[in-house]
């Protein structure tokens, strides 16, 4: 086969390398891709490391750039490679004009001037934690951005992080179309606590998927999020869940995907009152200690629940989950249950009892239940 350079008429490329991957010695040397001048759509997937040219705005047509790889960059003239390799795009990926959609692998540096990047619509995944805070504020330049991948996958001190997360609050808040805010898993131990009246975040009003897992913990429910009333998916952890802050779930017309995280264990049931989250169909709730209710017509078409907990020595199970029977519109149903070491089998199995007892009131029964035992559920 001639090389691929030699197809000057090429649009669409899609290239995959598979290799070792804990061999950083070795790479697949890209640096002739810039040639390909009338490319818009470049995907490149590798367990290795690619080398991409040290300029890339060569590729000025280019409108998706999808690299699930680790990049080195190759510079004007040789040199010789450390041990230690960074995961960094070209600097001057930022000059490319009709650049759309920009997806990279979690943990690659992004060079500073995000700003200029106007045309994007999609960016994937931006780092918390190595990027500079004036990187994030030029993240409120990108007008056109309606989809928006965060992450940090290196593990930074709380107050670098602390300050990202202040200046990413401020941009949010002029990104007028932005669709979907998602924060991926960082680093291991990467956690911080936010106090719900914060003005850390500045959500945009028309937002329809807001992800921001146990990384972000909200001292409760954050009121802002009762006004994004085109959310249709959120994932969000809290501290602690209060009758007022199921109140503000339930004022969300179009909520279709709901998971919830709650540190500590609540000192009152959670509730789901009548006429409560008419169109949800998924349903996570994950906690130390379970308590949750249903009442007649809540959450009349979920489709999937799932929950997940702790058993506790000498603990009544009765009242853990109650009103099951009330979801008609349930098909499935998956429970998580953790446990210390010092549990006895008798509390496990008297927990998957009491589920059991629960799922059989189900005019449906029987529907379809998956129940597993893990680790300790944080």
């Amino acid at each position: 086969m001639p090389s691929v350079i030699e197809f000057k008429l090429l649009r669409v490329l899609i290239l995959e390398f598979w290799g070792n991957e804990d061999d950083d010695s070795t790479s697949i040397n890209l640096s002739r891709i810039c040639r390909l001048c009338l490319l818009r759509y470049l995907r490149i997937s590798s367990h290795i490391y690619v080398e991409l040219p040290s300029e890339i705005q060569g590729l000025k047509l280019l409108e998706i750039l999808e690299i699930d790889a680790r990049i080195s960059v190759v510079p004007n003239e040789k040199v010789m490679e450390t041990d230690a390799r960074e995961s960094a795009v070209p600097n001057d990926i930022v000059h490319l004009p009709g650049l759309l959609h920009l997806s990279l692998q979690d943990g690659t540096k992004l060079p500073n001037q995000i700003g200029l990047m106007t045309s994007l619509q999609t960016l994937k995944y931006f780092d918390l934690g190595n990027n500079s805070e004036d990187n994030v504020q030029s993240l409120g330049e990108l007008i056109n951005l309606r989809d928006l991948h965060l992450t940090c996958s290196t593990e930074v001190s709380h107050e670098h992080l602390k300050r990202n997360l202040i200046t990413l609050g401020s941009s949010l808040g002029r990104l007028a179309n932005l669709k979907s805010l998602t924060l991926a898993h960082g680093a291991v131990g990467m956690t911080m606590f936010v106090d719900h009246s914060s003005a850390m975040f500045s959500t945009p009003m028309f937002l329809q998927r807001l992800e921001l897992p146990p990384i972000c913990i909200f001292s409760r429910l954050p009121e802002w999020i009762g006004k994004l009333h085109k959310l249709c998916i959120l994932k969000i952890a809290v501290r602690v869940l209060l009758k007022s802050d199921i109140d503000i779930l339930t004022g969300l017309p179009d909520l279709g995907v709901l998971s919830l995280y709650v540190r500590q264990p609540n000192t009152e049931c959670v509730v789901f009152n009548s006429g409560a989250l008419p169109v949800l169909k998924y349903f996570k709730f994950r906690c130390s200690a379970l308590c949750i209710a249903f009442r007649e017509e809540a959450l009349p078409n979920l489709r999937r629940l799932k929950v997940c907990f702790n058993v506790h020595r000498g603990q009544m199970h009765s009242h853990m989950i109650s009103g099951v029977e009330h979801l008609l519109d349930l098909k499935e149903i998956a429970v998580r249950i953790g446990a210390a070491d010092d549990v006895e089998e008798s509390d496990r199995m008297a927990v998957e009892s009491a589920f059991e007892s629960a799922i059989q009131k189900h005019p449906r029964f029987p529907i379809y239940m998956n129940v597993k035992r893990v680790d300790w559920v944080e």
